[in-house]
């Protein structure tokens, strides 16, 4: 056995991990590769067993940095405690670490951010890796990034290009990157459109928040429905 994986759901929530990890320790298993895919929003001091295996390879998933991040996970989730945990977990010098983003229509003005704050606390990472890893979802479909009109996806393009550029962090690779992540090839659909904000305006209304506070480019968009 070369490799055990544990995905998502978030594996942290599970208390069979720590069982299956004792497991493994107690039968000698240890000679292995240990795969975890996880937000980061938990930390549990049980983790230290992971100092028993050979190689533990750590993705952090995240999609949104700020006040963004909190909106997409939902309010009792922030980045901050994210960021916590993280610094916690990497002062352990268990993992190697690598990320990973599933990226929503409400990512598309916070790609450059989110490249930022990347780039800040995951050095390691080989050239270019962050934005090679921005993944645009496919469902449901009416939250992926090819639900926002075209134009507002070639806005938020312009958007992260030029924060990057002020940061001097921008390439043409990066750029193609942004491309792929808000669907720019895909044309746009106003049914998925309507859906898209008709379940935002219903998630709004039933966590009492507002996209518009959030991403204040969506403003236009979603006063141009009824």
């Amino acid at each position: 056995m070369e490799e055990i994986a544990f995905l998502g759901g978030e594996p942290f929530l599970q208390p069979q991990l720590y069982s299956v990890l004792n497991y493994l320790i107690q039968k000698g298993i240890t000679d292995v590769r240990i795969k975890l895919t996880s937000n980061t929003t938990l930390y549990n001091e049980k983790i230290l067993a992971l100092k028993k295996f050979r190689e533990v390879l750590y993705t952090l998933s995240i999609e949104a940095v700020g006040p963004l991040y909190s909106y997409i996970r939902g309010g009792e989730f922030s980045h901050a405690a994210v960021e916590t945990n993280f610094r916690r977990m990497r002062s352990l010098g268990i993992f190697k670490f690598r990320s990973n983003s599933a990226l929503s229509a409400y990512c598309a003005f916070g790609l450059a951010d989110l490249y930022l704050w990347q780039k800040e606390h995951l050095p390691e990472l080989p050239e270019h890796y962050e934005h090679s890893n921005w993944a645009p979802i496919y469902w449901p479909k009416y939250l992926g990034p090819y639900v926002l009109p075209h134009r507002v996806r070639e806005q938020a393009f312009e958007y992260n290009v030029r924060k990057l550029k002020e940061f001097g962090v921008y390439t043409n690779i990066v750029g193609r990157g942004l491309e792929r992540a808000l669907t720019m090839h895909v044309p746009e659909d106003p049914l998925l459109t309507d859906q898209f904000i008709k379940f935002t305006r219903r998630l709004d209304q039933i966590r009492g928040e507002s996209i518009s506070a959030v991403v204040p480019e969506f403003r236009e968009l979603f006063e141009a429905r009824p």
